[in-house]
């Protein structure tokens, strides 16, 4: 037996194959969450598995939002009354390309009745990723030496502080992902959307001027974190309350250190942002330019939820991107056994030939471009075939039987 350590540079198949499934539960505190794993039917076990990490607020796994309220006809009018699951379609991209994917329902999505308001913390969920990582770590068909964690939004902000805690992560990507603490980002959320929306710029400056003063207090250390911040509008008495100083303390510190979590992470980051993001400013992904082994990509058009202003779905250029940079950092130590392979693929001249040990009844051998289109798809009826096609790039082999690959390889 001999051990050969090697790096595998994995190239995306972009096949529509639907990918298996499997709802799952795991602990995190004392609490349970659910979630869905969705393993690959193409390729071969065990995979690359990206975990996704939900932006701020109750999001179930697939981060539904449906944009029925009256600041989103504001906002975005072609979208009106749409859904969006950005985080199904990362999923169903992802697991049709190789890479297994495990998307949960937030502690506050599932829990939210239950949970003691004043005691909910931002760091909550960095607990949950590291319960979600453990997770992954008992699956014998997840390749534990290429985990990735995706964070959007507020989950971006999280995954270097889970990943620093962990010696499994591979890589971070971070999609529409703050810099600006949330103490000045807020705010300026509110100022702007009451200049757009309301045309009322001056309750605008008023509510963000509340917001400015009580998370002054918070950094000072003069407000009761036990108290809930609030915010009075003009023309109604009434305060409302908007979440425990505790809670934004604890934001609002977690928000300081972006930059510097992922520098301390030291792992190479892809960093996602539109130019249409009406939460958090584009210039923000310039802020990762200092951090080594860091890839920013800035996408004209393309607004906070990662789609354009008239499609609901995550952009392809995006999910295209995305499984492209897993696949650029896979690294893997191959232990070789000298035994005779099931199946020999290799080029002669103008043809591909397949030989097998033995006959393999019901097997169908499809040969791909590298960007995914299907050029030959045949029966293999004998221990040996040969197919016809002179194409001098590389290609992938995949042997199926019964819809499951059997044996695939890269050939030029």
């Amino acid at each position: 037996m001999k051990k050969v350590i090697g790096i595998l540079i994995l190239i995306a198949i972009s096949v529509s194959i639907n990918a298996q499934e499997e709802n799952i539960s795991f602990q995190s505190d004392n609490l349970t969450l659910n979630g869905t794993l969705s393993i690959p039917e193409i390729g071969n076990s065990p995979y690359p598995i990206a975990i996704l990490v939900h932006g701020s607020g109750p999001n179930d796994r697939n981060q539904t939002i449906t944009l029925s309220d009256g600041n989103s006809l504001c906002l975005y009018p072609n979208l009106f009354n749409q859904t969006i699951r950005n985080f199904e379609d990362i999923s169903d991209h992802l697991s049709d390309n190789g890479i297994a994917v495990l998307r949960y329902d937030k502690r506050t999505f599932t829990h939210g009745q239950t949970l003691i308001e004043s005691e909910i913390l931002v760091s909550d969920f960095i607990i949950d990723i590291e319960s979600a990582i453990e997770y992954c770590e008992t699956k014998s068909e997840l390749d534990l030496n290429n985990i990735f964690l995706i964070g959007h939004s507020q989950g971006s902000s999280l995954i270097p502080i889970a990943a620093t805690n962990s010696e499994s992560i591979k890589g971070l990507i971070s999609l529409a992902g703050p810099t600006t603490p949330i103490d000045s980002l807020l705010p300026e959320q509110i100022r702007h959307l009451y200049v757009e929306c309301a045309n009322d710029p001056n309750t605008g400056d008023n509510i963000a001027n509340q917001f400015y003063t009580q998370f002054e207090q918070i950094r000072n250390g003069t407000f009761p974190l036990d108290e809930q911040i609030t915010i009075t509008i003009p023309g109604n008495p009434n305060p409302i309350p908007q979440g425990y100083g505790s809670f934004w303390s604890n934001w609002i510190d977690i928000s300081d250190d972006v930059i510097q979590n992922y520098s301390d992470s030291n792992l190479k980051s892809l960093i996602i942002q539109g130019d249409n993001d009406l939460n958090v400013p584009v210039n923000d992904a310039n802020d990762f330019e200092g951090i080594s082994n860091s890839v920013i990509k800035i996408y004209p058009g393309i607004n906070h939820f990662l789609t354009t202003a008239d499609d609901n779905k995550v952009n392809d250029e995006i999910l295209n991107n995305i499984t492209s940079w897993i696949n650029s950092c896979l690294t893997t130590s191959i232990e070789i056994v000298e035994e005779p392979e099931r199946f020999k693929i290799y080029r002669l001249g103008s043809e591909v030939i397949i030989e097998g040990k033995d006959k393999c009844e019901d097997c169908v051998v499809e040969i791909y471009q590298i960007d995914g289109k299907l050029l030959k798809s045949k029966t293999m009826n004998t221990n040996k075939l040969s197919i016809e096609l002179p194409i001098e790039n590389y290609l992938k082999v995949f042997i199926v039987k019964n819809k499951q690959s059997v044996e695939s390889k890269l050939i030029r």
